[in-house]
């Protein structure tokens, strides 16, 4: 069992080795965020600050695409959970207590269809970085 400090760390090494293969080109990523999410605050203002610089840097990665749904382009009804789908082959949602991982072709193709209503939604490239922007701003 991993304890206090232990844990912390092993979350930390984890976060960090999935952060690393966002800058390996053999793979693309697509990511959605609602606009209030960039106004979660994780901890304190440096904190967010630092992720929204990061988060900034990386809409500019060629294999990486990061969209903004805005406030006023609504939201589709879906349960309140994030989620991602990896290459359509599976999901795994993140709900209050923990992950849930499927690999069934219908939960998927759900997922799927949800995710292509919030990437029409979605703002990208300068329009997304405006949002960003205004965050960076709020919190500086």
């Amino acid at each position: 069992m991993i304890q206090g400090k232990e844990l912390g760390s092993e979350i930390m090494k984890e976060t960090i080795q999935r952060q690393d293969l966002l800058w390996d080109q053999r793979h693309t990523f697509h990511f959605i965020l609602q606009q209030t999410a960039l106004y979660t605050k994780p901890a304190n203002y440096a904190v967010q600050l630092a992720q929204l610089d990061r988060l900034e840097r990386l809409t500019d990665v060629p294999n990486i695409k990061i969209g903004v749904v805005p406030l006023e382009a609504g939201l589709p009804v879906t349960e309140n959970a994030t989620f991602a789908l990896y290459d359509n082959e599976r999901l795994m949602k993140t709900v209050a207590n923990g992950d849930i991982r499927s690999s069934d072709p219908q939960d998927i193709a759900l997922h799927a269809r949800i995710f292509a209503d919030l990437d029409r939604r979605a703002l990208y490239y300068d329009e997304a970085k405006k949002y960003i922007r205004q965050a960076i701003s709020y919190f500086s």
